[in-house]
């Protein structure tokens, strides 16, 4: 049977002592009687060394340690060397940063979450390393960045998709609408006039002499055959007329109900056209007057210009309406133009269903001698 290296030490460290105790004994002699009682404990006494590796002994046979694995007799195995303290460690986990090892306590892959440490952020099914692990490969996922942003760009771009069909739509829409538009133009009041370069320059209701654009809507319009048609009945086109006389003249218009005339200093073309009940256009009418000269050039239509003006607000008649003019308008001798100016209660001119149709008003001419 082998016996063990750390019994073969302890016997040999215990023959050791005895020779020297019987040497010391021998040589010294005894002076008193404690003396050799003191000397015979400490040649039995083993050294601090010698007492550790016994205790160690003891313990090791009481736990079954290094008997069998590595320790022991029947492996072969050497009995680690002894050292002053011995202290249990718990099993580590290795990493590397930057290609050095390093104790981690590596948790288990968690999904979904972010990387530390220079590692790569997945989303949804990526795995995530922590302390500078390295990353395994990148697998697809929804979302998965670090080599899966071409999913995540890929919503993106079905999400612009998406707006540029929204676009395409709403310019679908515009074109469409526009395309039934008199010269393509938006059919809202609004719109139009901020479209057109107008939307600071809104009618008010006031008569300007500048540029405005009105937001008014166009109204109700008639049946085919309810179109207003009107004529001058005195005076007689071709009248020699003396300067300074009176003119007496009546106007007959028929599908119009006359009488509605709202007041041109603030509601000049903000009320849309409108119907009564039996279909016909509610209005009024104005008679305008001015000296041709001669008779070649069209007259200028500012108010500056005119010999005489006049809107007839008043109920009809059997749809007549009279005025007088004035012999005071008629100073200067020449060819005149009597018209009348058919318009709806905010003093638009009327609007007819169809373009081919005869005029909705009437002129004259005469002459002041």
């Amino acid at each position: 049977m082998r016996v063990p290296k750390q019994l073969a030490l302890l016997v040999a460290a215990l023959f050791i002592a005895l020779l020297s105790s019987s040497s010391s004994a021998v040589a010294q002699p005894t002076t008193t009687g404690a003396a050799p009682a003191a000397a015979a404990a400490a040649a039995v006494a083993p050294t601090d060394e010698t007492q550790f590796e016994i205790e160690s002994m003891q313990r090791r046979r009481r736990n079954g340690g290094g008997q069998k694995n590595g320790g022991g007799q029947k492996n072969g195995g050497a009995l680690p060397k002894p050292t002053a303290t011995r202290k249990a460690q718990q099993p580590q986990r290795t990493g590397t940063t930057g290609g050095k090892k390093k104790a981690v306590d590596s948790p288990a892959p968690v999904m979904g979450t972010t990387k530390k440490a220079g590692g790569t952020t997945k989303k949804a099914g990526g795995t995530t390393t922590k302390a500078g692990g390295k990353a395994p490969a990148p697998t697809t996922g929804a979302g998965n960045k670090a080599g899966g942003n071409t999913g995540k760009t890929g919503n993106t771009g079905g999400k612009t998709g998406n707006t540029g069909g929204k676009a395409g739509n709403t310019g679908g829409k515009k074109t469409g609408g526009d395309a039934a538009n008199a010269n393509g133009k938006l059919n809202n009041g609004a719109a139009f006039c901020k479209s057109a370069g107008f939307g600071n320059a809104i009618a008010d209701g006031t008569q300007k002499r500048t540029v405005t654009c009105s937001q008014t809507v166009q109204g109700v319009i008639p049946a085919f055959d309810k179109m207003v048609s009107t004529i001058i009945l005195t005076p007689a086109s071709g009248a020699r007329i003396k300067r300074g006389q009176d003119i007496a003249v009546s106007v007959r218009t028929q599908n119009m109900q006359l009488g509605f005339f709202e007041d041109p200093a603030s509601r000049y073309y903000l009320s849309p056209q409108t119907l009564n009940g039996q279909g016909v256009i509610e209005g009024h009418q104005h008679v305008a007057l001015q000296r041709l000269g001669n008779g070649q050039t069209p007259p200028d239509p500012r108010s500056e210009q005119l010999a005489f003006f006049k809107g007839l607000d008043q109920k009809s008649n059997n749809n007549v309406l009279t005025v007088t003019i004035p012999g005071a308008s008629l100073t200067q001798a020449g060819t005149y133009r009597l018209c009348t100016i058919t318009g709806t209660r905010s003093h638009q001119p009327v609007i007819m269903p169809v373009a081919r149709r005869g005029s909705q008003d009437d002129c004259i001419r005469f002459e002041v001698v």
